[in-house]
């Protein structure tokens, strides 16, 4: 019997590993499959690299299985909980652009949208043509670039942080407007890329409904991702059958032409390397023809779009997403090196040469068509991305004069430029030339710096804390000040110039007056009311408790190591000044207007770790009992990093100093603020006074010493 027994359970293991030898072999083949292929196809060495690793190991424990026991433990210990661990990470990876934009979620409504019987599309931007030269074959063999989206279908859009998905039924012509509009008088029309176009935002929330609500007859010929050439071919194909009094040519600052901060081609190069676009720039007679064609463009785009819908839904099933898994594809795509950065594509270097005669045509100021009799204006010599936007400009100001309209130029500033203070070299040339023309302009950029002050950025953008596209605050500044022009164009009509702060009027050369809005500042109470709603943010951002403590722990042990001086500098304040503007100490908000700076300091530290020592000493006399209060800001922060205050007796010196340590980060620069500031309303004194100086009376000095751990040379 024991025998027996012994023999039974032999045969049960041998099962049990013969089992397990296939399942681990039949696990391994389409891993080992899906790895081979998409090496293959990988350009990438760390991604190649990476795959046969995994292909290595896959293979590795799928041949060891086969052998004898001791070899097959052994290869599995080392190679199974790599093999594990990496997929692990791959589930833990995520695509940003994903989570920016949620585009599986996108899938997914798509995907019950359709399960339901509901006839829905996509938003297709003309833009999706430009790579290749594409362009949408016709029934009849011809070939177009279409202006617009998908017709007469509730189109889902797309969605930003946290709102839900935009969705538009759209029009007539494949454009994100109620329909009938292009049956009526329009007043109205707006041309743009996706801010104008409202992305990601129902058209309540969007600058464009705020206008409608006011102007009903208010047409939007706006797309995603689009620029000068397109506005260009979209006035010249569809203003002539609406004939809008106004037409509004928004001008998007963050890619029109170029990228302020980041590496890219901006939208203009790209359609100039399209032909249909470049026909429409060269030739003031080119046509699409694309109302009378309307039907055919519209069956053909949907089919297009229709296949694009399946292939996407296509892409999602549960098959091709474990062969996503396998592949790795996130993990690669971690692994590549940052792209470098382009050479810049607005240097002539880069740029196809204009013909002589659009280059002259693009250098001259526009005029409006009833003067061009005469003389032309001079050549004026420009770089060649430049000279083609202002040709595709000038003739957009003449598509819509001829439509019976009057063209006004609205600038959509960088987010770079309105978070971030960077501006691009071009802007300066863009805007001077659209002055030239004499087309009223409206410049939103010092709006966006006053809500950004006022609210936040978090609060101005879609995606926190400067992306995506503008919040339902951002846009309502734009319909506000568009509001307000619509409103100053009634007042003139009627024989009134109003005046309104920002706004001013300019002789045109050939005429009339241009009217321009280029914004105010906030006033010193707004400001301070913004800079104590700033800090607040400022508090409310700050890292947890737990952070902070790690955070800390960090610093002292820096600071302990740091024992080696490699950089001082001393500053002294010298000027005989007084101070009437408070601190309040009670437990109110201290911003950095508060008082006034008289010292500071900005540097990039020696080292990439170390420890900068601080010291602040102001001396400083008053008339009347009160105090020296002394605040120092750092890296902009909207609070101070130290505050000190000193009470003074009349006519005595006084002196309120500052000690401080603070820990550099790597590769970020420390710029150092010193404000001073009297307790209470009177005023305090530096330096001197207006009796007789108090004896030995000591100069304010600001002493920062950066020390590095003791290894660094």
């Amino acid at each position: 019997m024991p025998l027996r027994r012994s023999t039974v359970t032999n045969n049960w293991r041998l099962q049990l590993r013969l089992a397990y030898r296939l399942v681990v072999t039949a696990a391994s083949m389409p891993a080992l499959g899906v790895a081979v292929l998409a090496m293959v196809g990988d350009a990438e060495a760390p991604g190649r690299a990476l795959l046969t690793v995994m292909a290595v190991l896959i293979a590795s424990v799928a041949i060891a299985v086969w052998l004898p026991y001791a070899i097959s433990t052994y290869v599995q210990l080392v190679a199974l909980p790599i093999i594990v661990g990496v997929y692990l990470f791959e589930l833990t990876r995520t695509d940003p652009i994903d989570q920016m934009l949620h585009v599986e979620k996108f899938w997914q409504l798509v995907k019950a949208r359709r399960a339901a019987g509901t006839p829905v599309t996509i938003q297709h931007s003309p833009s999706n043509f430009l790579e290749g030269n594409g362009t949408l074959a016709l029934g009849d063999g011809r070939s177009v670039l279409p202006l617009a989206g998908v017709p007469d279908l509730p189109t889902i859009m797309c969605r930003e942080g946290l709102r839900p998905f935009a969705e538009y039924v759209a029009d007539e012509h494949g454009f994100n407007n109620p329909k009938g509009l292009w049956q009526k008088p329009v007043d109205l029309a707006f041309i743009g890329d996706s801010m104008t176009y409202g992305a990601c935002l129902p058209e309540r929330d969007h600058f464009i409904g705020q206008i409608r609500a006011r102007h009903p007859a208010t047409l939007n010929l706006s797309n995603g991702g689009i620029g000068p050439l397109f506005y260009l071919a979209i006035a010249r194909e569809f203003l002539s059958a609406v004939r809008p009094k106004y037409v509004f040519y928004m001008y998007d600052e963050n890619n029109d032409l170029y990228f302020v901060n980041v590496p890219g081609r901006g939208d203009l190069i790209a359609e100039y390397g399209h032909s249909i676009l470049r026909r429409y720039l060269e030739d003031d007679g080119f046509s699409q023809r694309t109302m009378e064609r309307r039907q055919e463009i519209d069956d053909a785009l949907r089919q297009l779009v229709d296949a694009k819908i399946v292939a996407g839904l296509g892409a999602r099933t549960l098959g091709k997403r474990v062969a996503k898994l396998l592949g790795l594809s996130m993990t690669r795509a971690g692994l590549r090196p940052p792209a470098a950065a382009p050479t810049d594509p607005l240097g002539p270097q880069q740029v196809e040469a204009l013909p002589a005669a659009l280059h002259a045509q693009a250098a001259r100021p526009h005029r409006p068509l009833a003067q061009q009799g005469g003389a032309q204006a001079p050549q004026t010599a420009v770089p060649d991305y430049l000279a083609i936007f202002r040709m595709a400009f000038a003739k957009t100001i003449r598509v819509a004069e001829a439509a019976g309209a009057k063209l006004v130029f609205v600038n959509i500033p960088a987010q770079a430029t309105v978070c971030d203070g960077a501006t691009h070299a071009w802007k300066k040339p863009v805007l001077d030339f659209v002055a030239q023309t004499g087309v009223d302009t409206i410049d939103l950029e010092k709006d966006f710096r006053n809500a950004i002050l006022q609210h936040g950025r978090e609060q101005v953008f879609a995606v926190p804390p400067c992306g995506g596209h503008f919040s339902e605050l951002g846009y309502k500044a734009i319909g506000d000040r568009l509001l307000q022009y619509l409103e100053l164009e009634d007042a003139r009509k009627g024989g009134e110039l109003a005046d309104a702060p920002g706004w001013s009027y300019r002789e045109r050369d050939g005429g009339g007056r241009q009217l321009v809005y280029s914004g105010g500042d906030l006033s010193e109470p707004e400001l301070l009311a913004a800079r104590r709603g700033d800090a607040e943010r400022w508090r409310r951002q700050r890292p947890n408790v737990v952070s902070r403590a790690v955070a800390g722990a960090a610093d002292w042990a820096t600071a302990r190591l740091a024992t080696r001086m490699v950089f001082r500098h001393q500053q002294t304040y010298t000027s005989d000044a007084y101070v009437d503007r408070p601190i309040k100490t009670d437990g109110s908000v201290v911003v950095d207007r508060d008082g006034a700076a008289i010292m500071g300091y900005s540097w990039v530290p020696k080292a990439e770790t170390s420890i900068v020592r601080v010291r602040v000493a102001v001396p400083a006399w008053s008339e009347a009992e009160n105090s020296i209060v002394v605040a120092l800001f750092s890296a902009g922060q909207p609070e101070p990093v130290a505050l000190r205050k000193r009470r003074l007796v009349p006519h005595r010196a006084g002196a309120a100093s500052i000690d401080l340590e603070i820990a550099t980060r790597p590769g970020e620069a420390l710029d150092l603020s010193v404000r001073v500031a009297p307790g209470a309303a009177d005023t305090v004194y530096l330096n001197s006074n207006r009796t007789p100086p108090i004896p030995d009376l000591a100069q304010p000095t600001l002493t920062i010493e950066e020390y590095a751990p003791f290894w660094h040379r």
